[in-house]
């Protein structure tokens, strides 16, 4: 009733609008994004501070228009639902509700607090400061936490994007105005002038899906059509190569409906293994044995006749280990009364571990026990941190891309501190995940281009107070390095060495389980221009598959004494 009292102000053209401009705010999310990223990485400052002067501008804009109180906050609440919907870029899940409809209402409180409705430039200017602060300490509080310096600089971007989203929407405000579109005229929209704006909404809208849709599974979305073609790694040489469905499925009999995968994989030239490891387009990385397995013209796994899912990839004769190991191996820890720490090298495949150990450059990680192990796909560092530290794939977490940055499954820190367990997560510049709210964000302050060394200092300092039971510790140095000279550049195997010392002090400090884990690995990419390598990662390949996973074990598990105070357990 509440409700309806309240939309009772408004006629069915304010409505109309209300919608087409919150679905225009929403659609231009996946152009603006991207963009904004490349300027903001650099900052060390979340994107969405930077480009949301042009979400908040179509609130103004609709106040602008309508020119009723309660606007701001309808488009908002509108473009929540959409984002939730929809899962465009931007979507919180259902904290979305919070995170885009508050801004929307503290607009309609500046406005009404000094007697304005986007009336002139001065006020839309204001308004779009305020939802844009607004909306940028909202994400930057459920998702970054970051400390002071960074934030001031985050805020005081916000609130000069959204001055000029303000200053925009009055442009755009006074261009409508022209063609009798808002309250300074008095007189209502044509029929032929919403027709117009609906259209137009309907065509942005269709084109950023089209765009989204494209990247918002990294890859991994959509069923591979017919005659396609599928990645397959051999996992015991690493080879990379293609299959081809056409190809196999044309030496079947006619008609067929679906072939062995061994015979498709000896079509290919593939000679097949007694086991697999098979990556669907849903994200699930699913380990079976060859025999039963068989494929559709269409690229549909079957398994014993059952229907499981379109096929992104396939790994012959794969590792044993995944990286869903390292959240077993920490959780069986600290179920057992021990201790754990994963130290968490971003970037870092098994092929440059192997190049590192053989050149004698990481002695602390050579004498760790290596396993080779598969990581998730798509290998983005969202997506395969994720799996990392709940055990479950991407089609359990629900993060399959850049866009989300919470599970829709418990991780290692729900797990550790529902039993009561206390945990630390020590990470760069950014909150890439929200998962603990022990977590401590550390900026470059030696300006050396990375956070390695304020990440090792924060890490100490933290240990100094008190050994936790579970602690995370992200090292970016790998990653970011060779992402600009290559994964096995001279500059990525010296970052690579100092993370071995850094590993060498950590192993110091703990006492219990260590867990030395990577994300992903990279493979090198050459300008075709300049010849210049830089590094890549996001493929199905095995330079980006393989990943290693080094464990210190302990003699005995750490365990309850009988006045309930922990022993330290004793490196092996």
């Amino acid at each position: 009733m509440r409700i309806s009292r309240a939309l009772r102000g408004f006629t069915t053209r304010d409505l109309v609008i209300i919608a087409v401009l919150a679905a225009l705010g929403i659609a231009v999310k996946p152009v603006v994004v991207p963009l904004a990223h490349l300027v903001a990485a650099p900052l060390f400052i979340p994107a969405g501070a930077l480009a949301g002067g042009l979400y908040m501008m179509w609130l103004v804009v609709g106040m602008g228009i309508v020119g009723k109180r309660g606007t701001a906050t309808l488009i908002a609440l509108v473009q929540a639902l959409l984002v939730m919907l929809t899962g465009v870029v931007g979507s919180h899940g259902a904290i979305s509700l919070i995170s885009y409809t508050l801004p929307g209402i503290v607009l309609d409180l500046g406005l009404w607090l000094t007697g304005h409705r986007a009336c002139c430039l001065r006020c839309c200017f204001l308004a779009g400061i305020l939802a844009n602060v607004t909306g940028t300490l909202m994400v930057s509080f459920i998702f970054f936490r970051l400390p002071p310096i960074p934030m001031a600089l985050t805020l005081c971007t916000a609130a000069l994007s959204g001055g000029v989203g303000g200053i925009l929407a009055w442009q755009v405000i006074k261009a409508l105005r022209r063609y009798h579109i808002g309250v300074a005229t008095g007189r209502a929209a044509t029929g032929s002038a919403l027709l117009a704006v609906a259209a137009f909404t309907v065509v942005v809208a269709l084109g950023a899906a089209a765009c989204s849709s494209g990247t918002a599974a990294g890859g991994s979305a959509g069923a591979p059509a017919a005659d396609a073609s599928i990645a397959v790694v051999q996992g015991v040489t690493g080879e990379n190569g293609t299959l081809s469905l056409g190809d196999a499925f044309a030496g079947a009999e006619d008609g067929a409906g679906q072939m062995s995968l061994a015979d498709t994989l000896a079509a290919a030239g593939i000679e097949p293994a007694e086991r697999i490891a098979v990556y669907l387009a849903d994200g699930s990385l699913l380990r079976l044995p060859a025999t039963g397995c068989s494929l559709t013209p269409s690229g549909e796994l079957l398994v014993d006749g059952g229907e499981r899912g379109a096929v992104t990839g396939v790994v012959v004769d794969p590792p044993r280990a995944t990286i869903t190991d390292a959240y077993r191996l920490a959780r069986q820890e600290l179920a057992g009364g021990g201790k754990t720490l994963v130290i968490y090298l971003d970037g870092f495949g098994y092929d440059q571990y192997l190049a590192a150990a053989e050149a004698g450059l990481i002695p602390e990680m050579a004498s760790l026990e290596a396993r080779e192990a598969l990581t998730v796909y798509p290998t983005i560092t969202p997506v395969t941190y994720a799996a990392m530290v709940s055990g479950q794939d991407p089609s359990g977490t629900g993060v399959h891309d850049r866009s989300r940055h919470r599970l829709d499954c418990p991780s290692i820190f729900e797990w550790a501190e529902e039993r009561g367990l206390s945990t630390s997560l020590i990470e760069g510049n950014l909150q890439i995940l929200a998962l603990t709210r022990s977590t401590v964000l550390n900026v470059d302050v030696d300006g050396d281009g990375l956070t390695d060394d304020e990440v090792l200092a924060a890490a100490k300092d933290r240990l100094a107070q008190g050994q936790p039971d579970f602690m995370l510790i992200h090292l970016h140095g790998i990653d970011d390095t060779a992402h600009a000279s290559g994964p096995h550049s001279e500059a990525a195997r010296r970052v690579i060495a100092k993370q071995d010392s850094m590993v060498g002090e950590l192993l110091e400090s703990w006492q219990g389980r260590v867990i030395v884990v990577a994300d992903h690995g990279q493979h090198a990419a050459e300008d075709a221009a300049t010849g210049a390598v830089t590094g890549e990662h996001g493929d199905f390949r095995s330079e980006d598959l393989f990943i290693p996973i080094l464990v210190r074990e302990v003699q005995e598990n750490t365990r309850q004494t009988d006045d309930g105070q922990r022993e330290a357990a004793r490196p092996a």
